[in-house]
């Protein structure tokens, strides 16, 4: 799947570029995303689901025992209503024209759409019937993308593919073990078999030493059992390679702060709130944090920010409240 989250980034999971052959392929699926974003096809829906729900769930991992447990760590998993958002079958009419604009602009050859929806055409069985509810059968697609080529009567050198994105596909093929071994040891670790999650990570990492999604998932297992210094080795490890991911610096920021090194603790939190800052767990933390370190004012900032921003169904979210209401004397 593919999908655009707000401010413009477009999101393309693994298993779509397996499925795919050349990068014209690849600009005509983030094309057409883009053509949803400029379309403003999301945005409402946006704005309003992702004050709902939060894109990782590690909520658990503070708050108070009688709350614990509640929701489980999901690393790498993408908000369930990014992956099924549903735009109307002229919407995505719409989303295709713009996608063919702007793929042929930028360019890349206008074929690559073609073939894409020709693989969606092979996997129609395969789709649910939902999907061919809210998609324009392919073969219309496959039409009215040929009446655009011939309009616009594309000439000269266009891009059909690249020696780099062959390479970066070759590198998810040499790592797709890697990350299967991730997804039988999420499995694992959600039915309550710590042991056999850990041996499962420990081999995803030993397959692709750069799976950061494995190392942190080892942080988070060493730090529920206790091990707090080789947990903040494994989160160090995952940040090593990619400074930007999200749950690494807030289970980062956890360890710190148990370990009572709160500037440090901040610090990961702080980054937390630029990576996604529609999110409020980031400043649930921080809020915590800065109670530790007794500046209650910038304590009570943090968890009124983390209050407005949700989402309210979260494990966290009850305890926040119940400290903003208590440092504010109710």
């Amino acid at each position: 799947n593919a999908f655009a989250l707000p401010g413009g980034p477009v999101v393309i999971t693994r298993g779509l570029l397996l499925q795919i052959d050349n990068e014209s392929q690849l600009a005509g699926i983030l094309s057409h995303e883009l053509g949803h974003i400029n379309a403003r096809h999301h945005v409402k829906f946006l704005e309003k689901q992702l004050a709902l729900s939060m894109l990782l769930q590690i909520g658990s991992l503070l708050v108070p025992q009688d709350l614990t447990g509640e929701i489980l760590l999901q690393l790498g998993q993408v908000s369930a209503s990014l992956l099924t958002l549903k735009f109307s079958r002229d919407q995505e009419r719409e989303a295709d024209k713009y996608g063919f604009l702007y793929a042929f602009e930028a360019g890349y050859s206008p074929h690559g759409m073609i073939e894409v929806f020709e693989k969606f055409k092979k996997m129609e069985k395969k789709r649910p019937p939902e999907w061919l509810s809210t998609h324009p059968l392919p073969e219309s697609r496959i039409k009215e993308t040929k009446e655009y080529i011939a309009t616009f009567k594309p000439t000269g050198i266009l891009i059909k593919d690249t020696q780099k994105f062959q390479e970066i596909r070759n590198l998810i093929l040499q790592t797709k073990e890697s990350y299967e071994y991730v997804e039988n040891g999420k499995k694992a670790y959600k039915n309550g078999k710590r042991g056999e999650a850990k041996n499962l990570f420990e081999k995803a990492l030993e397959l692709y030493p750069k799976n950061t999604v494995a190392s942190i998932y080892l942080a988070k297992l060493e730090m529920e059992e206790g091990n707090l210094n080789k947990a903040k080795e494994y989160s160090e490890y995952s940040l090593n390679y990619d400074p930007n991911f999200f749950t690494a610096n807030i289970i980062s920021g956890i360890i710190n702060f148990k370990l009572k090194n709160f500037e440090n603790a901040l610090k990961f939190f702080e980054k937390g709130k630029s990576l996604i800052p529609f999110n409020g767990i980031s400043y649930y933390y921080a809020g915590r944090t800065y109670e530790e370190k007794k500046n209650f004012n910038l304590a009570l900032k943090n968890y009124e920010k983390a209050l407005e921003l949700g989402p309210k169904n979260e494990s966290w979210y009850k305890d926040c409240y119940y400290r903003y209401n208590k440092l504010r004397g109710f």
